[in-house]
């Protein structure tokens, strides 16, 4: 009697497009976090800064169009991984997911809320 083989099984991933959104959104929300972090500690105030500065609130900008596209390939196109339980912990994961899908439009409202706080105009950006 032959044990089952796992190669038989097709294997469960997200789409092509999911795992690019899911990766470009977890690089821009660390690059964005590194530099509002940061850069004043490491760049002394100059035109260098105040350009980084600039980037910094146009890729905050970036980020709120990719985070709504990704909802909308999620809702549209995306694909869900089959559930192995769906049980309590399945429920669990489901909502953790939704929490940290909130949590991202958080984040970008309150750094677009603080840039406009701080006086940051949606032209050049010229930080006091």
């Amino acid at each position: 009697m032959n044990a089952p083989d796992d190669t038989t099984r097709p294997t469960a991933r997200y789409d092509g497009g999911t795992i690019a959104l899911h990766w470009l959104t977890a690089a821009l929300v660390l690059g964005l976090w590194l530099v509002g972090t940061f850069l004043e500690d490491l760049v002394p105030k100059s035109a260098l800064r105040s350009g980084i500065w600039s980037a910094h609130f146009d890729l905050g900008f970036v980020l709120t169009g990719l985070v709504v596209a990704f909802l909308i390939w999620r809702r549209a196109r995306g694909r869900d991984l089959p559930v192995d339980d769906p049980g309590p912990l399945h429920r669990l994961a489901k909502a953790t997911h939704a929490a940290l899908y909130v949590l991202l439009l958080v984040i970008v409202g309150l750094g677009i809320a603080n840039a406009f706080v701080r006086g940051v105009s949606l032209g050049p950006v010229s930080l006091p």
